[in-house]
């Protein structure tokens, strides 16, 4: 009986053991799909009749108006312009948030990842972008 009890119990610990190293595996699976390049993503096209130059000026002009507003809010913004087009990075809310918008002679391309704890808000976030560079390219 002992002989029987001794190898139940290897049984278990193999068990375990599998279970163990699953959950390891599942673990790493699911913090790699935490990386900004498997994050969902955000895409807003918005078009406009307005000069490559002035699109863009308008644009660098509510960045910064948008800066100071939400200081309070944004932490760790980096931005960075190349003739026309945006590289941008910020924190909200514990929320990292990057991507690149682009001015084009008829549209402004918005692209950007949002974290998927973000995801519930994706509807409103496209609506509050596009409505804003609605406005602003009008």
């Amino acid at each position: 009986m002992a002989v029987g009890a001794v190898t139940e119990s290897r049984a278990g610990v193999c068990l375990r053991l599998r279970e163990r190293i699953g959950a390891l595996v599942d673990f790493q699976f699911f913090s790699q799909q935490r990386d900004s390049s498997t994050m969902p993503s955000l895409t807003i096209n918005t078009p406009h009749s307005l000069s490559t130059e002035e699109a863009t000026s308008r644009i660098k002009t509510l960045f910064e108006k948008l800066k100071e507003q939400h200081k309070d809010k944004i932490s760790n913004l980096e931005e960075k312009w190349d003739d026309n087009r945006l590289e941008y990075s910020f924190s909200t809310y514990g929320f990292n948030i990057k991507g690149e918008m682009t001015v084009e002679p008829s549209e402004v391309k918005v692209n950007g990842s949002l974290p998927f704890a973000a995801m519930m808000f994706k509807g409103q976030i496209e609506q509050s972008v596009r409505s804003e560079l609605e406005k602003l390219l009008a």
